[in-house]
């Protein structure tokens, strides 16, 4: 029994260790991650995703309001599709400050500086225009994800995405670990539960 407890938190233990928090600054939008559009909307956006250490190919794009005058107005990029290489830490997507109108048209008519913070370290990461056509050219974003890899030969990699289905499962997924350790542990001997303890206090 004891056998079943350890190994099944180790398995646990090991998920979390190596989950990284992908969130991205104001004004920018996460639009597909690895292959799989985000679930999100102007009033609701998908901050931030969950994804094992490595490299993962991310769309995103500027979607804010900057200054025209007096006034504010809404300014939204074309997709740009970045590959980001993630370590163990928490990371960001940036972009240098952008306030008006005329600073975010001159940003990105040229190569717009999107860059990745992990902690102190900031990197600046190469970006890809994504170019649609007709009235819905960015409507589906996976699709000229799609696309554009297969015209350059790129074979996606098997991390997973993580859009709001994904991890809702994950989530569940934890809760049920969490529900089998603790009958486990419930059903065990004092000795094994003991032992337990001791196990345990030696991973923290």
């Amino acid at each position: 029994m004891l056998k079943k407890v350890v190994l099944g938190l180790s398995v646990f233990v090991s998920a979390q260790a190596s989950a990284v928090n992908l969130s991205v600054a104001n004004n920018i939008q996460f639009l597909v991650v690895n292959g799989e559009n985000v679930e999100t909307s102007s009033w609701n956006p998908t901050r931030q995703v969950v994804l094992p250490a490595g490299k993962h190919q991310i769309a995103v794009r500027f979607d804010g309001e900057v200054r025209e005058g007096n006034k504010d107005r809404l300014f939204t990029s074309r997709p740009y599709l970045l590959t980001v290489n993630l370590t163990q830490q928490d990371a960001m997507i940036t972009l240098p400050s952008i306030n008006s109108l005329s600073q975010a048209k001159a940003h990105f008519q040229r190569d717009p500086q999107w860059s990745l913070k992990q902690n102190s370290a900031v990197t600046l990461l190469p970006s890809v225009a994504l170019e649609g056509q007709g009235v819905a050219a960015y409507r589906n974003v996976a699709n000229l994800v799609e696309s554009y890899n297969q015209k350059h030969g790129i074979t996606m990699s098997e991390a997973p995405s993580n859009n709001s289905k994904s991890s809702k499962g994950a989530d569940m997924k934890k809760v049920e670990t969490r529900l089998s350790l603790k009958a486990f542990y419930q059903q065990s001997t004092l000795e094994e539960q003991q032992a337990f303890k001791v196990w345990l206090a030696s991973k923290s």
